[in-house]
């Protein structure tokens, strides 16, 4: 049975989150903010936010997690076999969520986004790619995170679809039927 958890820590944990992004979104950059910043804006003290995480790091992992979820949730919908339209979803999640994952890649926690990234796209590709070599695996996967990479960090627009036509060519060889 699901354990219920307190209004009052939802509530606090809420106003956490809320002024995490909020600060991140206003253009502080994740190295700069710190928890006084979030308590401050969450109008909380500090000894509550350290009742919920043990420092900003868990929080940021915290909110990466819940990201990487969503856009599982969201990929779960799409036929493996539609790779195309995979990373055109990738690509609309992550320039709709730029601001913070750009913060991320220019942060001192950019390593465990990368490596987190990194797992996500071989999960994600294991279903498609004929059996190849765990080599040949990560430097196509590397490959797709960079490009993710440069999107997210770029301020110039991008035509997704030519993208992820592009990158479906690529993978043309290696899927394990014609998609």
């Amino acid at each position: 049975m699901e354990q219920k958890v307190d209004r009052r820590i939802r509530k606090t944990q809420g106003a956490i989150q809320a002024s995490f992004k909020e600060l991140l979104q206003a253009g502080t950059s994740l190295d700069d903010l710190s928890v006084k910043m979030i308590c401050d804006k969450a109008d909380i003290t500090r000894k509550a936010f350290y009742d919920h995480y043990a420092d900003k790091s868990e929080l940021v992992l915290d909110f990466m997690d819940s990201y990487f979820d969503e856009l599982k949730l969201t990929c779960r919908d799409i036929n493996d076999t539609k790779i195309q339209a995979k990373i055109e979803l990738w690509i609309d999640f992550f320039t709709q969520n730029q601001t913070f994952f750009s913060n991320l890649l220019k942060s001192q926690n950019s390593y465990q986004f990368r490596k987190e990234f990194h797992a996500f796209t071989k999960e994600q590709l294991a279903f498609v790619i004929k059996d190849i070599s765990q080599t040949e695996l990560d430097f196509i996967c590397y490959g797709i995170d960079g490009i993710i990479e440069k999107i997210i960090l770029s301020e110039q627009p991008i035509d997704k679809a030519k993208l992820a036509s592009n990158v479906k060519t690529i993978l043309k060889p290696y899927l394990t039927q014609n998609i």
